[in-house]
C-alpha cells in the first residue's frame, strides 16, 4: 500500500520530489482482495460486513466500506502515470503479498524513462532483512549520488 500512497502523493506534488524507491509496489488492490476475502468469509461474517462492522479474517482486519472507498483513489492504469523522476523498484521473487509480476507490469506505466527494477531471489515482501536494508539504502545513496539534491 506504500507504493500506492507514495505515488498519489507524487502526482500530487511533482516539484517536491527527488526520486522514489519502490519495494514491492502494488496499486489498486484493495477492492479486488477484499472481494476475494469475502467469497472465503462464512455468512455470519459476511452479514457484519454489510452491516458496516469490521471483521478479522486471518492476519487481516476488512472493512467494506473502506474497500469501496479506495477505489476513489486508484491511479489509472489504461493512462501512463505521471512521475517524471528517477525510480528504483526493488521486489522479492518470494513476495506472497505482490508477487514481482506486478512490477514488471508497472515499469512500462511510468513516464520517466530512468526507472530499474530488481528483483531479489530470496526476497520477501516486506524486505526486511540486514541485507535487503543495506542494499536498499545503497540505493538511496546512489540516486543522491547521481542526481545531487539543490538546495
Amino acid at each position: 500500500m506504500g507504493g500506492w500512497i507514495s505515488s498519489k502523493v507524487a502526482i500530487e506534488i511533482p516539484e517536491r520530489l527527488h526520486s522514489i524507491l519502490y519495494v514491492a509496489p502494488g496499486f489498486n488492490f484493495l477492492q479486488y482482495y477484499f472481494g476475494i476475502f469475502y467469497e472465503k468469509l462464512p455468512p455470519e461474517q459476511k452479514k457484519d460486513l454489510d452491516d458496516g462492522k469490521i471483521v478479522y479474517f486471518k492476519d487481516l482486519f476488512l472493512r467494506k466500506d473502506f474497500a469501496v472507498e479506495s477505489v476513489k483513489h486508484h491511479i489509472n492504469m489504461k493512462e501512463k502515470i505521471p512521475i517524471k523522476v528517477p525510480i528504483r523498484i526493488l521486489h522479492g521473487m518470494l513476495d506472497r503479498d505482490a508477487p514481482y509480476k506486478v512490477s514488471l507490469d508497472l515499469l512500462p506505466q511510468f513516464e520517466s524513462t530512468d526507472v530499474d527494477l530488481f528483483l531479489r531471489k530470496s526476497g520477501k515482501h516486506h524486505m526486511l532483512e540486514p541485507s535487503d536494508l543495506a542494499w536498499m539504502t545503497s540505493l538511496l545513496g546512489e540516486l543522491v549520488q547521481k542526481y545531487p539534491l539543490n538546495k
